[in-house]
């Protein structure tokens, strides 16, 4: 991803986390790419990910993140 759009989605995932909104992430694991939807619960800056509120409660490296939706 290039800055502009590592920037884009940080400034997505602040207004979610402050506004309660329902989040639709992409993001890459285990070779493959999954998607979460969910509201998020968590942005950890310092360990670099993310948590999201759904039925797996889904952990997210934020070096593995795509793109973010809101919904």
């Amino acid at each position: 991803m290039d800055e502009q759009q590592i920037e884009e989605n940080s400034m997505k995932l602040q207004l979610a986390i402050h506004n309660n909104l329902t989040v639709e992430i992409k993001h890459y694991k285990d070779r493959y790419f999954h998607m979460a939807k969910g509201k998020l619960y968590k942005i950890d800056i310092v360990n670099k990910y993310i948590k999201i509120d759904n039925e797996e409660r889904t952990k997210i490296n934020l070096n593995d993140l795509i793109d973010v939706a809101i919904d």
